[in-house]
């Protein structure tokens, strides 16, 4: 692959962009959370690279798939609204690629190596976090110690839809102290990190317990590795009023660790169902950006946890944590649980030119609509490029 191949991205136009009548046909639309989303796979520079000068850190890849998580949608929505005239954003967090080139002081990788993203998140560690918000680039220039060699029997799509679970949730679990025989409850159970977290506190030892919010999904959670699967209403009034998450704490004494990817949904409600001495840990919120029928700028006035919550905290001796993302040590633990055959990816659906659920040539608004519309979703929502 050389310059001569066309870059492009599937980017995010914003409000009152030319994009639309430049582009014409190749601009989809889809509406999230109340706001139209233009998007639809553009035209990008080529990146330069220096190998021996300022990308000499660094590795020019060719992206061969990519996925986006929720952290994205929040970046979605914000570029939508943005006044990028004449410009787009483009988007992904998480991808497998081919080394292309290689910076000089690169030591890790060579060209023609397959490469996942390393998101370690360490303090004292830079540069740390995600490499990049758009991993839709077909071609880009990431640093080489946030990249890590695929296994040989990874699939690409598995690769692109694998290291932030995988990274996040053995983070959680090791942070937790989940062992042989702690009980764990995992809420949001058909998230995709919830579906990490199933399955990595079971590698651990734990005697797993899953929260959803849809029937239909009890065997596929329970196939995971969850020892039950308790389905609860949406709209009840909390985890502990659940009929059976109640009978099943009054016989247990509660959960010693809960593991929650969304805190503004499940922290308020998951104290009252932990064990005296217990341990939450969460990665996240649902509510990443303002609904439509509010001021974009207004943040979110729930509170997380009120007084008589945090009483019951401080009464009962429990531990609220937060993660973001984990290290290295943990996503190579993450893949050698996969490689045992333990830590499986669930994909749900594939687009792309040649992918039987691409309904049009881009199909940049079905990939995004399924991503984070559509309710019967399990697991990751993968674009491969040609």
């Amino acid at each position: 692959m050389t310059q001569a191949d066309v870059n492009t991205a599937l980017g995010i136009c914003g409000k009152g962009s030319s994009l639309p009548s430049k582009y014409g046909s190749a601009v989809e639309r889809l509406v999230i959370e109340g706001y139209e989303v233009s998007c639809g796979f553009f035209p990008a520079r080529y990146p330069s690279f220096d190998p021996g000068g300022n990308e000499r850190h660094s590795v020019l890849l060719a992206t061969t798939a990519f996925s986006c998580n929720y952290r994205d949608k929040a970046l979605i929505l914000r570029m939508a609204n943005m006044p990028l005239e004449s410009s787009f954003y483009p988007i992904g967090s998480e991808l497998s690629g081919t080394v292309v080139e290689v910076g000089t002081a690169v030591d890790n990788l060579k060209v023609g190596d397959r490469v996942m993203i390393d998101g370690y998140y360490a303090s004292g560690e830079q540069p740390w976090g995600i490499p990049t918000n758009h991993a839709s680039r077909r071609f880009q220039v990431i640093r080489g110690s946030k990249l890590k060699r695929v296994p040989e029997t990874m699939t690409d799509l598995e690769a692109a839809s694998f290291s932030i679970g995988g990274q996040t949730s053995f983070s959680m679990v090791r942070r937790a102290g989940v062992v042989d025989g702690t009980q764990v409850l995992v809420t949001g159970g058909s998230s995709n990190t919830s579906l990490f977290l199933t399955m990595a506190a079971r590698y651990a030892g734990g005697r797993v317990s899953v929260t959803t919010t849809t029937a239909g999904k009890a065997d596929m959670l329970l196939s995971l590795g969850a020892d039950r699967v308790f389905v609860v209403d949406p709209q009840g009034d909390g985890l502990h009023k659940d009929e059976f998450i109640r009978e099943y704490v009054k016989d247990t004494g509660g959960f010693d660790v809960v593991l929650d990817p969304f805190a503004d949904l499940y922290l308020a409600q998951s104290i009252h169902v932990m064990a005296v001495g217990g341990r939450y840990i969460s990665c996240g919120v649902e509510r990443q950006f303002p609904p439509a029928d509010r001021e974009v700028t207004m943040p979110s006035e729930r509170p997380l946890l009120d007084e008589m919550g945090f009483l019951t905290v401080m009464t009962r001796n429990l531990q609220i944590i937060g993660n973001c993302i984990g290290t290295t040590e943990d996503l190579d633990n993450a893949l050698a649980a996969w490689e045992n055959g333990q830590l499986p990816v669930s994909i749900d659906s594939v687009f792309g030119p040649g992918n039987t659920n691409a309904a049009s040539p881009g199909g940049a608004a079905d990939f995004l609509s399924r991503t984070y519309l559509e309710r019967d979703r399990i697991g990751k929502v993968v674009y491969r490029y040609p």
